[in-house]
């Protein structure tokens, strides 16, 4: 794999699929007082099997995911963290690889790359030139530190407008 060329890095929760609505349904995602920054917190303890698995894609998914299939497939990543805490789902990592299996069956399996949410940043610095796409201002802060670019995703038609743009002037330079 070329790992001096162009890589897109794209999250999954909050950005390809709706952890947030899958947390509400299953009781995970909790109010907390209304002093905290958030305003609510995961109970991750409580994820069941077939969590990650079920959750549907985020209204805006296709507008993101035919973007992402326009680019060269082994340029093309997933990065999605998983909870450090035990969980009573069987596999964490097995039903987000499934899901992007079954959502994006075009997808190569050796580019999901589920890990550790603070081991994303080590990806930059594998991969000379790289953009992650992520919901997670801290994900994206920590990537750009690390030599990668960050864009905050908001929602998939802006998300690829700012991809599309970092991607061309990018391309010039590769």
């Amino acid at each position: 794999m070329n790992k001096d060329g162009l890589h897109v890095f794209t999250d999954m929760d909050g950005v390809l699929c709706d952890h947030d609505k899958q947390a509400t349904k299953f009781g995970v995602k909790l109010p907390v007082d209304e002093n905290s920054e958030e305003g609510f917190k995961y109970e991750i303890s409580d994820y069941h099997n077939d969590f990650f698995l079920t959750m549907q894609p985020m209204p805006d998914f296709a507008v993101l995911e035919e973007w992402m299939s326009t680019i060269p497939h082994s340029q093309t990543h997933i990065l999605s963290a998983v909870p450090k805490r035990r969980t009573s789902a069987l596999s964490v990592y097995d039903e987000k690889k499934q899901w992007v299996k079954d959502k994006m069956p075009w997808f190569r399996t050796r580019n999901i790359h589920i890990v550790f949410r603070e081991h994303k940043q080590l990806f930059p610095k594998e991969y000379r030139h790289a953009i992650l796409i992520d919901d997670n201002m801290t994900n994206v802060q920590e990537w750009r530190t690390c030599g990668g670019i960050g864009i905050l995703h908001i929602n998939a038609k802006e998300t690829v407008r700012k991809a599309k743009q970092v991607f061309n002037a990018l391309q010039s330079l590769i």
